[in-house]
């Protein structure tokens, strides 16, 4: 499926703020219906450690709320990006999991975006 990159040096190139974090998702892909978990979010995408992962383009489905009351069910379409089919060590020595980055592609609700805005902005890192 292709060869593991390290895409650090992207992240001054991306178009939103992205912050580090961890919580639990469901990927549903086209061959792929799985619990992963979150390493990374913005407003256009995450990255989602798995244990399987599909090729770059393939049409997913996203489920996750990172409300800590477990009040707002997030529900997204988005596509594979790109993905790293095992774990690497980059070259600051920092282990990076196996795994697929997402673009967000269709929220299903007027607010879902403004949530996770939100979110982010006010996210302790």
């Amino acid at each position: 499926m292709g060869v593991p990159l390290d895409f650090t040096m992207l992240i001054e190139k991306r178009k939103y703020k992205r912050v580090s974090v961890s919580f639990s998702a469901e990927y549903r892909g086209k061959n792929i219906w799985q619990g992963a978990e979150t390493n990374n979010i913005s407003e256009g995408g995450m990255f989602l450690s798995t244990e399987k992962v599909e090729s770059s383009e393939t049409a997913a489905e996203l489920i996750f709320n990172f409300d800590e009351e477990g009040q707002e069910i997030i529900y997204i379409k988005g596509k594979v990006i790109w993905n790293r089919e095992i774990p690497v060590v980059n070259n600051q020595g920092k282990a990076m999991p196996a795994g697929m980055g997402i673009q967000f592609i269709k929220f299903f609700s007027s607010e879902c975006r403004e949530f996770i805005a939100g979110k982010i902005n006010n996210w302790k890192e």
